[in-house]
C-alpha cells in the first residue's frame, strides 16, 4: 500500500490541510506534476497524480461538506425527538410562548422546538444542493481557455468521483460562488442554533426556570457558588458570530477583479475552517437538545399567572358579538391592565369585567356578563383548538413530527447514496493505481 493510499484510507490525509498557504502550495505542486506527467505521456505518473489529487479532494470536499450536512441532520433529528410524546413525554407540556421576552400565546414545548427543526432541515437541503453544485470537476480547464493536453475532461472527472465537469473553462478555473453559498449555509445553520441557544439561556435562568441543561453543558461559577453558567450556549452564540465574520470577510475578498487567485487563497483556509467549526458547534448543540430537561410545573405556572389568552379573547369577542377586531383589542387590553393591577390572572377574567371595559371603549356593554368564556380563557382549550396545519394542537404537532422524520429519512438516504458514489470512485482509483504500480514493477523486473 502506498503512502498516499494509506493516508486516504486511514483518514490521516486531512491533517495535511492546515493553512491557506500550505494548501495553496499543495494544489500548485499537484497540478504542476500532473501537467508534466501528461506532457511526458507517462500514464503511471498521471495515475499517481490522480491519486494524490483525490486525496486532497477527499479531505476537503467529501469530509467537510458531508459532515456539515450530517451534523445538521443529526441536530434536526434530535430536536424532533425532543418533541415526541412517547419518547420524552413532553409534547403536551404547555407553556407561554414568547415574543420579545413577553408572554404571547399559550403553546407547547413541542411546537416551540419544531420551529427550529424546519430551518435546520432547509439548511441540510441547501448543503446537499451545494455539494451537488461543487461536485463538478475543474480539471482540464487550463488557465482560461482549456488545454491541449487533455481532450476528454470527463475522464478525469469520473476517475476522481465528480458528478460532471464544470462546463466553461474560465468559470471552472476561477469560480467561487459555490464556496460563498457553502459559507452562507454554514452561517445560517449556526444562526438558527444561536437563536435557540439564546432562548434556552434565558429559559434556564432562575428568573424563568423553564428548562434545565445537563451538567456536562454547564459550569459552576468560579466565584459565586449558587450559579451554574450555560457555557455551552455561549459557545454556540459566539461561534455563530465567528461564521458571520468569516462569510463577510470572504465576500469582501471576493469582490476583486476576475481571474485572480486572491479569492481562492483565502477560500482554502476559510471554507474548511468554517465547516469544521459548524460541525463541532452543531454536535455541541445536539448534545444540549438530547439531554435538556423541561420543567413542566414551572411552565404551567407561567400560563396560570399570565395573560396569554388575550388574543383569543379578542377573537372570541369578534366572533360572538360582531365587534371589529381593533375595538375588541382595546376592550381586552383595558381589561387586562385592570386585572393585572388587581392581581387577577387571565383565566379568571369575567364577562362583567369585559363589559365594564367595553363601556369605557365603545360607550356600551357587549352583553358578555353572563356568558361562558372558558373556551377563550383555558390555555389547554386554546392550544387544542389550533388544529390547522402548523398549529400547536397535539394532532397538528404529531403530523409535523411525522413529516420531519420522513424528510430526515429521505435526506439521509440522499447523502448516503452520494457518499457511496465517492467510496466506489475511490476504490476504482486505488485499484487503477495498484494495477499501474504492479505493471511498472513487472516491467522493471
Amino acid at each position: 500500500m502506498t503512502t498516499t493510499e494509506s493516508q486516504i484510507t486511514s483518514g490521516k490525509a486531512e491533517s495535511t490541510i492546515d493553512t491557506p498557504e500550505s494548501l495553496r502550495i499543495r494544489i500548485e505542486n499537484l497540478m504542476h506534476d500532473w501537467r508534466r506527467a501528461v506532457a511526458a505521456n507517462n500514464q503511471s505518473w498521471v495515475d499517481d497524480c490522480n491519486v494524490r489529487i483525490f486525496d486532497l479532494i477527499e479531505a476537503v470536499r467529501e469530509k467537510d461538506r458531508k459532515k456539515a450536512f450530517d451534523e445538521g441532520l443529526t441536530l434536526m433529528c434530535e430536536t424532533v425527538k425532543k418533541s415526541l410524546c412517547d419518547e420524552f413525554g413532553i409534547v403536551y407540556v404547555e407553556g407561554p410562548d414568547q415574543t420579545y421576552l413577553q408572554q404571547a400565546q399559550p403553546s407547547t414545548f413541542a411546537h416551540y422546538v419544531l420551529s427550529f427543526v424546519y430551518p435546520a432541515m432547509r439548511d441540510a437541503r441547501r448543503l446537499l444542493e451545494e455539494y451537488d453544485d461543487i461536485n463538478r470537476s475543474p480539471a482540464g480547464a487550463g488557465c482560461v481557455n482549456g488545454t491541449r493536453l487533455l481532450d476528454d475532461r470527463g475522464y478525469v472527472a469520473s476517475a476522481l468521483g465528480f458528478g460532471e465537469v464544470i462546463e466553461h473553462t474560465r468559470d471552472a478555473m476561477w469560480q467561487i460562488d459555490g464556496l460563498i453559498h457553502v459559507l452562507a449555509s454554514a452561517s445560517s445553520l449556526l444562526s438558527t442554533q444561536s437563536k435557540l441557544a439564546e432562548d434556552l439561556e434565558i429559559w434556564s435562568s432562575s428568573e424563568f426556570d423553564f428548562v434545565d441543561l445537563a451538567d456536562p453543558y454547564t459550569r459552576s461559577s468560579v466565584l459565586m457558588p449558587q450559579k451554574r453558567n450555560p457555557y455551552s450556549l455561549s459557545i454556540v452564540r459566539g461561534a455563530s458570530g465567528v461564521l458571520i465574520g468569516r462569510l463577510t470577510g470572504f465576500l469582501a475578498v471576493a469582490k476583486s477583479p476576475s481571474a485572480r487567485s486572491d479569492n481562492l487563497i483565502f477560500a482554502y483556509g476559510e471554507v474548511p475552517r468554517a465547516l469544521d467549526l459548524a460541525i463541532r458547534v452543531t454536535r455541541l448543540m445536539t448534545g444540549v437538545m438530547r439531554t435538556i430537561e423541561v420543567n413542566v410545573d414551572q411552565m404551567a405556572h407561567g400560563l396560570d399567572d399570565g395573560y396569554t389568552q388575550a388574543t383569543d379573547l379578542s377573537e372570541f369577542i369578534v366572533q360572538t358579538v360582531g365587534l371589529d377586531y381593533r375595538s375588541a383589542y382595546d376592550v381586552v387590553g383595558r381589561t387586562v391592565r385592570e386585572a393585572s393591577k388587581n392581581g387577577i390572572p387571565g383565566r379568571r377574567i369575567t364577562g362583567a369585567m369585559l363589559d365594564e371595559a367595553a363601556v369605557a371603549v365603545t360607550g356600551q356593554p357587549l352583553g358578555l356578563t353572563s356568558m361562558d368564556l372558558s373556551a377563550a380563557l383555558d390555555p389547554a382549550a386554546i392550544i387544542g383548538s389550533r388544529k390547522a396545519t402548523g398549529g400547536a394542537a397535539a394532532s397538528a404537532v404529531h403530523s409535523m413530527i411525522s413529516q420531519c422524520e420522513q424528510s430526515a429519512d429521505v435526506l439521509a438516504h440522499q447523502v448516503d447514496s452520494r457518499r457511496q458514489l465517492l467510496v466506489e470512485a475511490q476504490k476504482r482509483l486505488l485499484a487503477q493505481a495498484r494495477s499501474t504500480a504492479d505493471d511498472r514493477e513487472y516491467r522493471d523486473d
